[in-house]
């Protein structure tokens, strides 16, 4: 294993791998962020409106038998 160290540097190692999981870690926080569940900072969004809360749309008075004039 120590051989491995012969052939890389392990200053820019270390430091390339901090460098990685920096960024990794801001990514994995900026996708977390785009979700309602775990978006800790606006909290989550109105939801939407559910089937049972949706007024049918009265039927047209031609379907109902209902002349009109």
């Amino acid at each position: 294993m120590y051989r491995i160290w012969l052939l890389v540097d392990p200053r820019r190692a270390l430091i390339g791998l901090t460098a990685w999981l920096g960024f990794l870690a801001l990514l994995l926080h900026f996708i977390m962020l785009s979700t309602d569940r775990f978006n800790w900072i606006e909290g989550p969004r109105a939801s939407r409106v559910k089937a049972a809360e949706i007024v049918p749309a009265p039927a047209p008075a031609a379907l109902l038998g209902v002349t009109i004039g």
